[in-house]
């Protein structure tokens, strides 16, 4: 039988950051769990090799990795944070009104859930810009949120894409959480804000339209639109796996979950692209964006 090769990486056992030691089993009192140092070492390489501004000799004087790169991106975040919150341009002054709206109109949130915002890294330029900006107008609502609130409401980042580049930015600079699905489920209730304009309608199905968050700001979920596709698409792969042309009731479930859905929610047009912040080109990436606030009465 062939021996399988040992993997090679160019990392070198002097590269690593001596600080990041084996935690196990020196921080746990059981004897069943713990980590070899060879897998240590290999998977200690592996990262540094897939992540290489993690590298010693790629951290900047003031200690930043990648020379400081994901921290110059957060300046940029912060940036347009303050543009939208402070410049004294008439649109602007409209559309600070129209947030301030929405959240006095919303109800004690406990959480804020960011879900879909894409990822920065390895992405053109262009889409670098997008993510920057609304990434940007999440926090604008969040600040507001604890503005009105006097208290801090924990933030939480799901998105498939992410990367560490995006992990390390969420974890350090905004103190969040960042979380695989569908763990974002335990985070959402009845008191929470979801951000999440990019949100597939398959997924809506199992997020947004399961949960009923006190403020949904995403794609229009309606008699026909919002979960329609989910529904769809379910369906015929019911239909073809099980040559059966009935409803089933997975089928049903999200029916009625978009019925109840409809009935609880307000729903008013949020479209910042008229607001001069944003650039011409990135304006199509703003457009029909919807706010869902929870009724007080669902029968009014």
């Amino acid at each position: 039988m062939a021996e399988v090769p040992e993997r090679r990486s160019s990392i070198t056992s002097e590269e690593l950051n001596q600080n990041v030691t084996n935690p196990l089993p020196k921080q746990t009192d059981s004897i069943e769990a713990f980590i070899d140092e060879g897998d240590w070492k290999e998977a200690h390489q592996e990262f540094l090799k897939d992540n290489p501004g993690f590298r010693l000799k790629n951290y900047d004087s003031q200690g930043r990795p990648d020379h400081g790169r994901f921290h110059e991106m957060w300046d940029d975040v912060q940036q347009i944070v303050t543009e939208i919150k402070t410049f004294t341009g008439r649109d602007r002054h409209v559309f600070r009104t129209f947030l301030q709206k929405i959240v006095e109109g919303t109800d004690h949130i406990d959480s804020a859930v960011c879900l879909a915002l894409g990822y920065y890294t390895h992405s053109a330029s262009a889409r670098r810009e997008v993510f920057k900006h609304q990434l940007a107008m999440f926090l604008v609502f969040h600040q507001m949120l604890e503005q009105k609130q006097q208290e801090h409401i924990p933030m939480v980042f799901q998105d498939p894409t992410f990367d560490v580049e995006e992990e390390y930015l969420f974890i350090n600079m905004l103190r969040a959480k960042v979380v695989q699905h569908p763990a974002c489920l335990e985070h959402i209730t009845k008191s929470s804000f979801v951000f999440a304009i990019h949100l597939p309608s398959g997924a809506l199905a199992d997020t947004v339209v399961e949960k009923l968050p006190a403020l949904y700001i995403g794609n229009k979920v309606d008699h026909g639109s919002g979960t329609s596709y989910a529904l769809a698409e379910r369906y015929i792969r019911h239909w073809y796996l099980a040559n059966d042309p009935w409803m089933t009731p997975e089928l049903g479930r999200v029916v009625e979950q978009t019925n109840r859905f409809v009935d609880s929610y307000k729903i008013d047009i949020f479209n910042p692209a008229h607001d001069d912040c944003y650039p011409e080109d990135d304006v199509r990436y703003f457009k029909e964006i919807f706010v869902h606030c929870l009724k007080k009465n669902p029968s009014t």
